[in-house]
């Protein structure tokens, strides 16, 4: 079994954070260093992928220290949503555009966006493009032409959208 396989295994508890010249890594109840301090943020708690920040940047790593989404994000989180509970997303700003990627990493909308509502699996997903909003669907199927100056997410079959200020 390799390092990386052999720290994958271990269980979220064997993972203690610790702090070390202003940085996280994390060591076992036993001292022993499984990730160093290298990160100007880690989560307190250890699991698959923690979100981790380095020199103003995120991104992930999973339990081995190895980056599963690189560390160069302006901004990311994960979640899913009731209605597609296996339907796990993460949402990305980088040099101020967003995209979306899925479980695995996979781009699923390419960092093309000014702006974007949180991604929804089954609602049309605001999006913005320069100084027009439209909507699209978390495959970046195009579903509402880009000619709103404003426009909310959809609750309930119904969003808020504003033309020539009205």
């Amino acid at each position: 079994m390799t390092r990386a396989e052999y720290l994958k295994s271990l269980p979220d508890e064997e993972f203690l954070r610790f702090e070390e010249n202003r940085h996280y890594g994390y060591k076992s109840p036993t001292g022993e260093i499984l990730i160093p301090a290298q990160y100007s943020y880690a989560p307190e708690n250890a699991s698959e992928r923690m979100k981790v920040w380095v020199d103003g940047k995120c991104g992930y790593i999973n339990k081995a220290g190895e980056e599963v989404m690189p560390i160069i994000y302006d901004d990311l989180f994960g979640y899913c949503n009731e209605a597609r509970p296996e339907l796990v997303m993460y949402m990305a700003e980088k040099d101020g555009k967003y995209g979306l990627f899925d479980k695995d990493f996979n781009v699923l909308i390419p960092m093309i966006y000014d702006n974007m509502g949180l991604p929804h699996p089954v609602n049309p997903t605001p999006a913005q493009m320069g100084d027009k909003w439209g909507y699209i669907n978390y495959r970046n199927e195009p579903l509402i032409d880009f000619k709103f100056d404003d426009a909310d997410s959809f609750t309930e079959d119904v969003a808020f959208v504003k033309i020539d200020g009205k």
